[in-house]
């Protein structure tokens, strides 16, 4: 290599092309004068052979950053994918040209020679071979401090980067830097798995089709931990699956496979229709909130539990001029909603609180007696307890009569809803409050002289359940 033939072959392919031709440019390219390196094989290799050699202070330079680089001669057949994988604890790059100096194929997001191969993404080439002959696979540092020794693997792939993708199919693909594409028909509805698998690239799926839309990074684990994984409930219909790599890697071999996965022993989906105490049904959320019509023929506490182990649940009572929302009143990111309900008909809304998220959810719905006390009970002497529940109706009053003067506190406590409280009577008494009590407890405390007052107890946003009242001489 002359410095004549070096400085023009650089200049003039990265002035007048870019960065990534005049960083390949720099290699020695077969049949020129660069092509006379002792250290290179001069017998092409099959496919198939493990590729060694070392980079060292002597191996040809790269001009654009200094890196060092030695060319291997590959043989290939027509019609074939060919695979090169890097491995060792070499911080490079994969570079393949065919015998005309064309670049075929490059690899991405090399390992830095300072990071723990067990830590370093695999380097990895991947590339469609048209015509058999003479190939030229360039292995060389990522930088200037990149040295040792390297094994490049070899072999052929069947592939499948893009057409026809069927339910309980697997395939292999390869990324070569873009996300390929997919057609999957499915015939029959059902609960689907699409898992895409790679120890080289971080995968990443994306499901759309027939109004559902739903992306995955890691949810596939694997050994790397990096696998994608999406369950969902598919209709019958065409979809469009897309492989694709996250981050920086975007070159590497994958499987992907679509399995039909069993509904929960017994049970058949349910999506709609209506709901009864005691009922219990599995639905499926992929993006439209699940409706079901509930109807309440006696007055009753409901409880209204939302379980599922890959949503966030949500929750939504609607009717009869009741709006009851939650989100994670359950068990972890389970919704529950409960109050005492007065007979009608009621609209229930299952979803997902996260947008683009899909899953398996139970709902269940329970019952239990909500007795209220009559006007005459709602009578309070001095210090006193009593327990009642509030209906959808609205707030409730209790007449509170004191016999001494003193200093005096009011309480109302429910595991059922936020309680709220006013006090209004003699001497022009007037306050109210909401979380004093602890927690969404309700609580007073007041100087009162002796007479009658009014205690308002209601719950706050208009909510319904099961309360106690206490009144206490604080001296």
């Amino acid at each position: 290599m002359t410095p004549t033939v070096y400085r023009t072959a650089g200049t003039v392919v990265t002035v007048t092309v870019g960065i990534l031709l005049g960083w390949t440019a720099a290699y020695q390219l077969p049949g020129s004068q660069k092509a006379d390196d002792a250290k290179s094989p001069s017998q092409p290799r099959p496919v198939g052979d493990t590729l060694t050699g070392e980079l060292t202070s002597t191996s040809q330079l790269n001009a654009n950053d200094g890196s060092r680089y030695v060319r291997l001669p590959v043989k290939f057949d027509a019609d074939t994918f060919v695979r090169f994988e890097l491995e060792g604890a070499l911080g490079g790059t994969l570079t393949l040209f065919d015998d005309n100096d064309n670049l075929l194929a490059h690899s991405s997001a090399p390992a830095r020679s300072a990071e723990p191969a067990s830590d370093s993404p695999a380097v990895s080439l991947g590339a469609e071979i048209e015509r058999t002959g003479t190939y030229w696979l360039a292995v060389s540092g990522v930088d200037s401090d990149s040295y040792g020794p390297f094994e490049v693997s070899s072999g052929t792939l069947d592939v499948r980067n893009g057409g026809d993708l069927a339910t309980e199919d697997e395939l292999t693909g390869f990324f070569t830097g873009d996300p390929n594409a997919y057609s999957l028909d499915v015939e029959k509805a059902g609960l689907y798995r699409v898992t895409m698998r790679s120890d080289v690239v971080d995968a990443y799926l994306r499901l759309a089709g027939q109004n559902v839309e739903v992306s995955d990074d890691d949810s596939g684990e694997g050994v790397t931990g990096r696998d994608a994984q999406l369950t969902t409930y598919l209709a019958s219909g065409d979809y469009r699956v897309e492989a694709s790599a996250y981050g920086d890697t975007t070159t590497g071999e994958y499987t992907l496979s679509v399995e039909p996965q069993p509904l929960p022993a017994g049970d058949a989906l349910r999506n709609e229709g209506d709901v009864s105490p005691s009922d219990e049904l599995t639905g499926y959320f992929n993006g439209d909130p699940r409706k079901y019509t509930l109807n309440v023929d006696d007055v009753a506490t409901y409880t209204i539990d939302m379980r599922s182990e890959t949503l966030d649940a949500y929750l939504v009572l609607t009717g009869e001029g009741v709006n009851l929302v939650d989100d994670d009143s359950g068990d972890g990111y389970d919704a529950r909603l409960k109050g005492i309900l007065q007979p009608g008909t009621y609209t229930l809304s299952a979803s997902g609180y996260e947008a683009g998220t899909a899953g398996m959810f139970t709902l269940a719905v329970a019952t239990s007696s909500a007795d209220a006390l009559s006007d005459e009970a709602r009578r309070i002497e001095g210090v006193g307890r009593l327990e009642d529940a509030l209906m959808s109706d609205g707030a409730k009053d209790y007449v509170w009569h004191i016999d001494e003067a003193g200093r005096y506190a009011v309480t109302m406590r429910s595991s059922e809803l936020d309680a709220f409280l006013k006090l209004t009577g003699e001497s022009g008494v007037a306050l109210s409050d909401d979380d004093s009590g602890g927690g969404y407890d309700a609580r007073i405390e007041t100087n009162l002289t002796p007479g009658d007052y009014t205690i308002n107890a209601s719950g706050y946003e208009d909510g319904t359940g099961r309360f106690r009242l206490q009144t206490e001489k604080l001296d």
